[in-house]
């Protein structure tokens, strides 16, 4: 069976151990996993043994950071084509573009 799976999380997944951690154990019952996430500044790389798709955002706080986070996510989730598949929202300024898509 194939078993695919889209988490959303405001955070960027390279600082989040708890996102981390779902996921891998997510993998290892034999998902294929997309993680959507906020591209941080941060300058390390980090290997996963899933897919990651980064969203960049103009503003870093605010009314305005969360409504264009929402927008960018909800076209993030056509672009990794998540229609029939499984979607978490980890966080819950991700269930709203979740819910709508």
């Amino acid at each position: 069976m194939n078993k695919q799976l889209v988490i959303s999380v405001k955070n960027d997944i390279r600082s989040d151990a708890r996102v981390q951690k779902v996921c891998e154990t997510l993998h290892q019952n034999q998902y294929q996993i997309t993680v959507i996430c906020l591209h941080d500044s941060l300058r390390f790389t980090a290997e996963f043994p899933y897919k990651i798709y980064f969203i960049k955002t103009h503003f870093n706080r605010g009314f305005l950071f969360f409504a264009e986070f929402s927008i960018r996510l909800f076209f993030a989730l056509f672009k990794v084509q998540a229609r029939n598949k499984l979607l978490l929202a980890n966080d819950l300024d991700t269930l709203l573009p979740s819910v709508l898509f």
